[in-house]
C-alpha cells in the first residue's frame, strides 16, 4: 500500500532532474553564414552545393539569424539576410535567393575576402546578442594556392579567436596547408558529399559555454604566468618529485601527416567531417 507514495516522489524526482537539465544545456539561437563558392572549378558539384544549402537551411530553427553570401572573384555578395520565423516563409525566402547563384565561368572565387566579410557581419550581429552563437559554413571544393589560401586561412583564425566556428567542405584535391589547419582545430573540414550541416548546426547549439558571452568573460580572467607553467612542466618530469607509487607521463600528440603522390591522409582526433547586417530579412533582387 506504500508503493503510491514512493512512486509519487520517484516521479517529482525525475522531474526535477530533467528541468534542472534542460536549463543548463538549453539550445542557443545561431548566427549562421552560409558562403556559396561560385568557382568555375565546381561544375560537376554544382548540383551537390546546391543541396547542401538548401539542407543547410532546413537544419535552422525559429530564432537563428541566417545570412547568405555567394563568393565571387571581386569578393562576397549578400544574397539573403534575415530571422527565421515559425512559418516556412522565411526558409522559403533564403532558399529562392539560391536560385539566383550562377557558376563562374574563368575566375574563381575569392574566399578570403568572402569569409572576411561574413566574420564583419556576424561580428555585429553577435556584439548585439552575447548569448547567439557565430556558425559560417563554406561550401566549396577548396581548390585554393598561394594567396588565397593564406588569406583564408588568416581569417579562420579570426573567427576562431571570435569564439566563430568554421565549416568547410572540399575534396581529394584539397590543399595540404587547408587539412593541416582542420588537425590543428581552426576549422573543420568535410568532404562535400559527406558534409552533415545540421549535425554542424546542433553541435553549435548545444555548446552554450563557449558563446561571445563566454569568451569576455574568461578574457577578463587573469592568465598564469608562462615562467609558472614552465616550471610547473619542470616539477612533472622530474620523477624525483612524483609521489611514491605514482608516475605520470607528458605526452604530446602531433598529427601524423603522410603524403602521397595525390593525396594528403591525416590522423588526428579531430572529426573532418560592411555594412551593418538589416534586421529585416532582404533579398537579392
Amino acid at each position: 500500500m506504500r508503493k503510491k507514495p514512493i512512486l509519487t516522489i520517484l516521479t517529482a524526482i525525475f522531474v526535477f532532474t530533467e528541468l534542472a537539465g534542460g536549463a543548463q544545456s538549453r539550445p542557443k539561437p545561431l548566427a549562421v553564414s552560409l558562403i556559396w563558392d561560385t568557382s568555375p572549378s565546381l561544375e560537376k558539384q554544382w548540383k551537390s552545393v546546391h543541396l547542401m544549402a538548401k539542407l543547410t537551411i532546413d537544419a535552422l530553427e525559429p530564432g537563428d539569424y541566417l545570412e547568405v553570401i555567394s563568393a565571387h572573384k571581386s569578393g562576397g555578395q549578400l544574397r539573403y539576410a534575415g530571422h527565421i520565423t515559425e512559418t516556412e516563409k522565411s526558409k522559403n525566402q533564403s532558399k529562392s535567393s539560391l536560385q539566383n547563384i550562377k557558376r563562374a565561368i574563368f575566375l574563381q572565387a575569392d574566399l578570403g575576402s568572402t569569409l572576411a566579410m561574413a566574420r564583419q557581419r556576424l561580428k555585429t550581429i553577435l556584439n548585439k546578442d552575447l548569448d547567439r552563437r557565430g556558425v559560417i559554413i563554406i561550401l566549396t571544393d577548396a581548390h585554393m594556392q598561394y594567396r588565397g589560401l593564406d588569406d583564408l586561412l588568416v581569417q579562420a583564425a579570426q573567427c576562431h579567436e571570435q569564439g566563430i566556428d568554421v565549416y568547410i567542405t572540399g575534396d581529394d584535391k584539397t590543399s595540404k596547408e587547408l587539412l593541416i589547419a582542420a588537425v590543428q582545430k581552426r576549422l573543420t573540414w568535410s568532404t562535400l558529399r559527406q558534409a552533415n550541416p545540421a549535425l554542424w548546426l546542433e553541435k553549435n547549439r548545444i555548446m552554450p559555454e563557449v558563446t561571445a558571452a563566454s569568451q569576455k568573460q574568461a578574457a577578463k580572467q587573469p592568465k598564469m604566468p608562462s615562467s609558472y607553467v614552465s616550471d610547473q612542466a619542470e616539477e612533472v618530469k622530474d620523477s624525483s618529485k612524483l609521489q611514491p607509487g605514482r608516475t605520470e607521463e607528458i605526452v604530446k600528440a602531433k598529427p601524423i601527416i603522410t603524403q602521397t603522390k595525390a593525396t594528403v591522409t591525416l590522423q588526428s582526433d579531430v572529426s573532418f567531417s560592411q555594412t551593418e547586417p538589416d534586421t529585416e530579412p532582404i533579398t537579392e533582387t
